[in-house]
């Protein structure tokens, strides 16, 4: 539409364009709004992303899933006349005004909006360029794994990822985090192309199972019990019980074998 509601030249501060900013934001985010193109102030000028009347302040020329609306002025195309820059805006992105007439293409598919303004020179360089992206969010999807527990051997864990309908190195990569050692491991699945956002899973690493298990009588009628050590354990937990009825009892941790 014609009157810039974020303008930054002489009619940005105007009671009319500040009652039309008020009235129109809401009607376009209830009708789920991406970008919004005008003009009547002839300078250039790009808005962050706003999320109601805020600024999501960022240096990118891209956004993926915005949540808030995209505002552009744009200048004269055809040189007759140009406002001067009436000030510096908290909801700018870029303003400019170098008086050379431009235009701005706007190309739009199923899963990007963008667009770059040119100036009108012998070049037809290009003064600014933005794009919207709209993709889908990994996180929805189910992610199965494998296997979600593997004995300790020395080396990395990797099951196997299953998204339905997806392909890893198409639509996401994986990568594994502390996937070597007994303990809790970590796959990440994170979108590409089509897809955003991030998924971790995890799954456990479990020591070998104790071998060499024995048990003394000592001279003091305490029990001494000793075992074979197990690469890659920190340390062992203890619990005895005084009959095959009893339930076991925990008797403390230690790192050593005996």
């Amino acid at each position: 539409f014609h009157h810039s509601i974020y303008s930054a030249a002489g009619h940005a501060s105007q009671s009319s364009i500040l009652e039309r900013r008020e009235k129109y934001v809401p009607v376009f985010e209830e009708f789920d709004i991406d970008m919004v193109l005008m003009g009547h102030d002839h300078v250039y000028v790009r808005s962050y992303i706003m999320e109601g009347f805020d600024a999501v302040v960022s240096e990118e020329n891209s956004v993926i899933n915005p949540k808030g609306i995209l505002y552009m002025t744009l200048n004269s195309s055809s040189g007759s006349k140009y406002y001067n820059l009436s000030g510096e805006y908290e909801y700018a992105a870029v303003q400019s005004q170098e008086k050379i007439p431009s235009i701005s293409c706007v190309q739009v598919s199923d899963k990007e909006l963008k667009i770059t303004t040119h100036r009108i020179d012998n070049e037809f360089s290009v003064l600014d360029e933005f794009s919207i992206y709209h993709k889908n969010d990994i996180k929805k999807k189910k992610v199965t794994l494998s296997a979600e527990s593997y004995i300790y051997n020395g080396k990395e864990r990797k099951p196997e990822i299953t998204i339905k309908g997806l392909t890893e190195n198409t639509d996401y990569k994986v990568r594994y985090k502390n996937n070597k050692y007994p303990g809790k491991a970590s796959v990440i699945i994170t979108g590409i192309e089509d897809y955003t956002g991030t998924i971790e899973k995890t799954f456990i690493i479990k020591p070998k199972a104790v071998t060499g298990l024995s048990a003394k009588l000592t001279a003091h009628d305490d029990v001494k019990v000793s075992w074979n050590k197990v690469t890659g354990a920190t340390g062992y937990k203890i619990y005895f019980k005084r009959s095959i009825k009893d339930t076991y009892t925990y008797a403390g941790r230690t790192t050593k074998t005996y």
